[in-house]
């Protein structure tokens, strides 16, 4: 017997039209000269498509160009762009009304989105995110991912590694909320020979992240200690976390995961700020509640007016 579906109310009804229209050069133009804020045009992705063009080959797929409320271009500028320069009218489906603020970080193309091009879609400016600039994206965005999965208790309880997969876009506003993420990420890259593993130099920048609420320079000389091992001694928490994770390494079959490991890691890096001695090792299972930094980390509000921080605070 078929299991009775659920009933919901109906979604209100979006105030957007659909159209398949002509866009000749002069509309291109129009539309060219009135973008909403997204990343630049593509010489590459141009070309290419005015290589189609040019040679008959150019099919609409359905594909949209998607104009927002504003009568702003907000997706599809590289087909318009191809229009314009090759002066060959393409029959495109159009949608009108779409609310920018609310569509445009969810269009599936900016997964392949850089950082900086997530700034600037967002109406953002790399001045505000200077920092980010030369740093290691992947670094980054695993270190966000750590930070999003712990204020989120997306995994307080449960086991598992840190497996979010964020794409630049979502991370933007984690790095609003959490402006110490890319001097962290810029310090545990100094790390980077050493820190391998169980424990990443993304798990290094999200300690000394984490410990930068205490004091980043004993932050800092904490995860000195677990990279290195020099002048500590077998009590200290630094050395307790060292035996912890060469024992991991050593057991590949022991189903722990790098959320273990910084789990020791936040117990071991607490210890260490109240300076005290772990004569008994680091104790910590699924079962427990996820360690917290003491004193945890809090997000900035300087820019919960511009960005969405669900999720992050």
């Amino acid at each position: 017997m078929a299991t009775a579906r659920p009933k919901h109310d109906l979604p209100p009804k979006p105030d957007v039209t659909a159209k398949l229209e002509l866009i000749t050069p002069a509309k291109a133009d129009a539309l060219l000269a009135n973008r909403a804020p997204n990343r630049e045009i593509s010489r590459a992705r141009v070309d290419e498509l005015s290589s189609y063009a040019l040679a008959g080959r150019f099919v609409m797929n359905g594909d949209t160009v998607v104009i927002d409320q504003y009568r702003r271009l907000m997706n599809g500028q590289h087909r318009i762009k191809m229009i314009s320069e090759t002066g060959i009218p393409q029959w495109v489906l159009v949608v009108r009304g779409i609310k920018y603020e609310e569509a445009m970080h969810t269009i599936d193309v900016l997964g392949g989105r850089t950082i900086a091009q997530g700034i600037k879609v967002l109406g953002l400016t790399m001045e505000q995110f200077e920092d980010l600039a030369s740093l290691d994206t992947k670094q980054l965005q695993a270190t966000a991912s750590w930070v999003w999965q712990y204020r989120s208790g997306e995994w307080s309880t449960l086991g598992g590694n840190c497996s979010v997969s964020m794409r630049p876009i979502d991370i933007i506003p984690v790095f609003a909320a959490y402006p110490g993420i890319g001097p962290a990420v810029r310090e545990a890259c100094q790390f980077k020979k050493l820190l391998t593993g169980w424990f990443t130099v993304n798990q290094g920048a999200f300690l000394l992240l984490g410990g930068s609420f205490r004091d980043s320079g004993m932050a800092s000389r904490f995860l000195h200690q677990v990279a290195t091992g020099a002048d500590i001694g077998i009590n200290a928490p630094a050395m307790r976390l060292r035996q912890y994770l060469h024992q991991v390494i050593r057991d590949t079959h022991n189903g722990r995961s790098r959320r273990d490991a910084m789990a020791h890691a936040i117990l071991a890096w607490n210890a260490f700020a109240a300076g005290k001695e772990l004569k008994r090792g680091l104790h910590w299972h699924h079962g427990m509640p996820f360690p917290r930094f003491d004193p945890d980390i809090t997000p900035t509000t300087e820019f919960s007016g511009t960005l969405d921080l669900s999720g992050v605070n």
